[in-house]
């Protein structure tokens, strides 16, 4: 018997990129601000340069409980990790080899712009989806999605069930 689909998102969610960006450009920073642009007006460029540069992707850390709830997870549901990140087949290999040097379960990885996430995990079949983002858990609801919130700062006034795996 196939096991149901979930997508899970990387950034935030697994992958602590705002630790990342934080310790980069300060702590004293809005965190309740999804948008980097926002939270550090004065780093626009240099936000830019960060966010698409595929090393900065290398040596993140992941969320304290990430592994844990990702290995409980594959027991019951077949993985894909759905990631905004900048496209191309070297994000794609960081990408597969910090899932596997951090020891996450098996499951395909899909690369897709931020806008295009919610419509691509729906194509997908997914019963589920993990999403940090407040725009992608909004619009994964509308189009019937059933999210799971992984809870940051920024999605805190967002209703639905969470999960913290900081």
């Amino acid at each position: 018997m196939t096991k149901p689909l979930v997508a899970l998102d990387i950034d935030c969610c697994l992958a602590d990129f705002d630790r990342a960006a934080c310790d980069r450009w300060g702590w004293d920073c809005d965190r309740s601000i999804y948008n980097y642009h926002l939270r550090w007006p004065d780093k626009i460029a240099e936000v830019d340069a960060f966010v698409g540069d595929p090393s900065s992707y290398v040596e993140l850390k992941p969320l304290r409980h990430a592994l844990t709830y990702v290995e409980r997870t594959a027991l019951y549901y077949e993985l894909v990790y759905v990631t905004a990140r900048p496209s191309g087949l070297a994000m794609w290999r960081i990408t597969r080899n910090w899932l596997n040097d951090h020891f996450f379960p098996h499951g395909w990885v899909e690369i897709v712009a931020l806008n295009d996430k919610p419509a691509y995990v729906a194509e997908l079949g997914a019963v589920w989806a993990l999403e940090d983002s407040p725009a992608n858990i909004m619009s994964m609801g509308i189009l019937g999605l059933k999210v799971l919130i992984c809870d940051q700062p920024w999605n805190r006034n967002l209703p639905g069930e969470r999960v913290n795996l900081t």
